[in-house]
């Protein structure tokens, strides 16, 4: 077990896949399926944001009334 750095075999020469090493690419076909996703959440979670709202400055306003 030797940890010197003069190894005559690199990594890639010891790295046996079956497939062959991917490369660092933007994956455009998976963003547009994260924002197909995400966008139908958003429309739908959307109409409920006033509710979110009423309901933080219900507490906000206890909060206050309580002296917190």
């Amino acid at each position: 077990m030797s940890t010197s750095n003069g190894d005559s075999e690199s990594v890639v020469e010891t790295l046996r896949t079956v497939t062959p090493l991917s490369t660092d690419s933007p994956d455009t076909q998976m963003n547009f399926f994260g924002y197909m996703v995400a966008a139908p959440i958003f429309v739908i979670l959307l109409p409920l944001l006033p509710f979110v709202v009423a309901g933080w400055l219900v507490s906000k306003g206890l909060g206050a009334l309580r002296g917190s």
